[in-house]
């Protein structure tokens, strides 16, 4: 039974990694098997081109694996790639491209025909004429629950935001920016040591070496949360109170720290130092 189980992984393996390379030992039209090592190109049976090697398409090409392209390929048919074209060589285009996959366009691409590029490009652009998106149909947020629902989209591209998630609203003076209920990116606004001195919150000793004390002031009574962030934004404190704590810093690396005082309505955040 285990070296029949071994057989069949092997077996299996071959059938997914292999791979045919284009010999032009018939002549040099793609759709011709015989012009191939091992088959036409497909999905599980990468296609190679080698330096030097001229192959012609004049029919249908319908791309769903790898093709690896060192050579010329000169497409007088009709390409349709939802797999992967690595291109080191030159490829002519006389016929029509169209990518759903990608693309990777490390040599030549001489473009006299249409290439619709609807997925993804790496690399320099076609020669002669640059590749269109005018072809392609649009993608966009489907899910009419979205806030930013595109109606005319006509297929999801995963960028739907929903009411509660993350965002950046371009405010620097902002915290924990997210979705709102009218669809508006907005955030916390930070609050400025002389808040911090008006609502009477003292932070001391500061320098601290052994216990830090958050006297929170008028925020006495208040749910609140109090939060200790070190240089690289780690969180390394937490902890909610409705009185004042001492934070024991005696274990803390020395350094600069980030103070978060937190309620419902606001949030308050001033620099403390570890020595």
């Amino acid at each position: 039974m285990r070296l029949l189980f071994t057989a069949l992984a092997c077996l299996i393996s071959v059938n997914i990694f292999s791979q045919t390379t284009f010999t032009g030992a018939n002549n040099t039209i793609w759709s011709d098997a015989g012009n191939w090592s091992n088959g036409l190109p497909s999905l599980g049976n990468e296609g190679t081109i080698p330096a030097g090697m001229h192959v012609v398409n004049e029919g249908y090409i319908d791309n769903i694996g790898d093709i690896n392209n060192y050579g010329t390929i000169s497409n007088e048919g009709y390409m349709d790639n939802y797999g992967t074209i690595i291109n080191d060589g030159t490829i002519i285009n006389d016929g029509t491209i169209i990518n759903d996959g990608l693309i990777d366009n490390s040599g030549n691409i001489d473009n006299f025909g249409t290439i619709d590029q609807c997925g993804t490009w790496l690399g320099s652009q076609p020669q002669v004429t640059p590749y269109t998106t005018a072809n392609c149909p649009l993608s966009g947020c489907t899910y009419e629950a979205a806030c930013n629902y595109n109606p005319s989209a006509e297929f999801d591209d995963n960028t739907c935001l929903y009411i509660g998630d993350s965002c950046d609203d371009g405010d620097s003076n902002t915290l924990d920016d997210e979705i709102q209920e009218d669809c508006e990116c907005a955030g916390t606004p930070i609050s400025t040591v002389d808040e911090l001195q008006a609502l009477s919150v003292l932070i001391y000793p500061n320098p601290a070496s052994n216990n830090l004390t958050v006297d929170l002031g008028d925020l006495n009574g208040i749910n609140t949360t109090i939060k200790l962030y070190d240089s690289s934004s780690k969180l390394v404190f937490e902890k909610q109170s409705t009185s004042t704590i001492m934070i024991d810093v005696s274990g803390f690396a020395k350094g600069m720290y980030s103070l978060e005082i937190s309620t419902d309505e606001q949030v308050l955040r001033c620099q403390v130092i570890v020595d």
